[in-house]
């Protein structure tokens, strides 16, 4: 059964690493104008960005993860987040490393999986993570998955 957590500014720190606040998608300004600033998130992604920030020992954020305009997609429902790691550039680059290994079954792959994770996509600037029920091209003892890179 899935687990889901509201997200506000009200309160202080979802993880040890992350506020609620950075759950925000930084364009939503507007929607706390009309109200709608609370959403609910899947917990297996925000225990996915725990494990990314503790291997990578670095500040890293949320810059996507709702969108309810949008028509479709993983974000729309709140299941997918966009990771950045600001100027950061080494510790990006660990992480689209780490992920292109991902066929060697590397620690930070595997624990991403276990915690429920379907989706990997690397881009120029940032990294995806989504729970997915569809559209796999790769498989692992914990069952199907996505990975895609976008140069």
């Amino acid at each position: 059964m899935e687990q889901f957590i509201k997200v506000n500014t009200l309160k202080d720190f979802v993880t040890k690493d992350f506020r609620r606040c950075e759950w925000f998608y930084p364009d939503f300004s507007w929607l706390y104008r009309i109200g709608h600033a609370d959403y609910m998130v899947n917990t297996k992604l925000i225990q996915a960005a725990q494990l990314v920030r503790e291997f990578i020992k670095v500040p890293c954020f949320i810059s996507s993860v709702y969108r309810p305009l949008d028509l479709y997609g993983f974000y729309r429902f709140c299941k997918a987040f966009d990771l950045h790691c600001g100027s950061n550039f080494a510790a990006l680059s660990i992480l689209k490393n780490e992920l292109k290994n991902h066929n060697n079954n590397p620690e930070l792959f595997k624990e991403l999986r276990k915690s429920g994770i379907t989706g990997f996509g690397i881009e120029s600037n940032h990294l995806h993570f989504d729970i997915r029920d569809y559209c796999f091209n790769c498989s692992d003892p914990f069952g199907n998955y996505q990975f895609f890179e976008i140069s």
